[in-house]
């Protein structure tokens, strides 16, 4: 396998900017005549729409490239599933981290949305004081679940961990990665503290992340602009 193969690539960009298009391509290219690039989707479906989404996308993937359904654990699912693939995408960060968010939050809550799955393709990580998914109240009745309180900091420690546990492992198979995450940064202010720690969450996660890639790209209107080499040109 070509070195290129086995870099860490992390693409950022906004909403419909061409970053998974971006990605797509890399993996692809990089793959080679093999073709061998396990695909890792982070969405949970929580309408039709949503789910028509991940249809169309998942018909649109190359035949040979295979799919696995990560929404809260990525280490141990993703290098559990490996099976000889040269290339690992991973597509997104950015519902990835709000799926960990929400799930401190409001867990059963997450489970009762989800519409494409009849089991959830990974569970959320058990937290401390977390409630069954059959623990409905008294009288056997269904309850709102009450959104808990979330220490962001101990979450971030946790994610850190988790995607730290994610690229030792890759590095040790010899397989490459490719991940897409979102700038969320760039515009206004949230005006609620759960978008602001959302926002700070994955900003750092990114800036993380960004510091351990081999390449850096930054997508805009379909346009990729490499940061690593401008970083160099610049001597930052």
């Amino acid at each position: 396998m070509q070195e290129a193969a086995k870099r860490f690539t992390l693409i950022l960009g906004g909403a419909r900017s061409g970053k998974s298009t971006l990605a797509e391509k890399l993996a692809q290219t990089r793959a080679g005549k093999t073709g061998k690039v396990l695909y890792v989707a982070t969405l949970l479906p929580y309408d039709e729409e949503m789910r028509e989404r991940v249809v169309l996308h998942r018909a649109s993937r190359p035949e040979s490239w295979r799919t696995l359904e990560a929404p809260y654990n990525l280490a141990d699912q993703v290098l559990a599933a490996l099976k000889g693939e040269d290339i690992v995408l991973l597509d997104c960060l950015t519902v990835w981290s709000a799926n960990r968010l929400i799930a401190a939050m409001e867990p059963d809550l997450m489970r009762a949305k989800v519409i494409f799955e009849e089991e959830l393709p990974g569970e959320p990580p058990a937290r401390s004081g977390q409630a069954g998914a059959g623990d409905t109240g008294q009288n056997n009745q269904a309850v709102p679940p009450e959104p808990k309180a979330v220490d962001y900091q101990a979450l971030e420690h946790e994610m850190g961990a988790e995607l730290e546990r994610l690229l030792v492992g890759l590095q040790a198979a010899g397989t490459g990665l490719v991940l897409v995450s979102n700038e969320v940064g760039m515009g206004l202010v949230p005006p609620y503290p759960l978008g602001r720690a959302y926002r700070d969450l994955l900003g750092r996660l990114n800036q993380r992340l960004a510091g351990q890639a081999d390449e850096v790209f930054f997508v805009m209107a379909g346009i990729p602009v490499d940061l690593k080499r401008l970083q160099a040109e610049f001597g930052l």
